[in-house]
């Protein structure tokens, strides 16, 4: 992947896809299930202030610009205003 920098108050996270077993079914997700999840933060703009690179926020990922879609997750482009918690270091999802 190129590396790209937001700009503004922008931030590039990464919706990492789960590791499910296979017992040989194709699992298909939810579109509704799956529009608010955690996202690791992968890069923030400069006028980004309460979020940090390696953060785990709570986001509507839908809302952003995708960027990449690939086997290791879903990678998009999301305003500050997006974000709509960031996740404690020692709490437990």
């Amino acid at each position: 992947m190129v590396k790209l920098f937001p700009r503004k108050d922008n931030i590039l996270v990464i919706q990492r896809r789960e590791k499910k077993s296979s017992t040989g079914l194709i699992l298909l997700a939810d579109n509704a299930q799956e529009a608010n999840k955690y996202a690791e933060v992968l890069a923030a703009g400069p006028l980004v202030e309460d979020i940090k690179v390696g953060d785990i926020v709570y986001a509507d990922i839908s809302a952003g610009s995708l960027v990449e879609d690939n086997d290791d997750g879903i990678i998009g482009i999301l305003s500050e205003d997006d974000i709509l918690a960031i996740k404690e270091e020692n709490s437990h999802e």
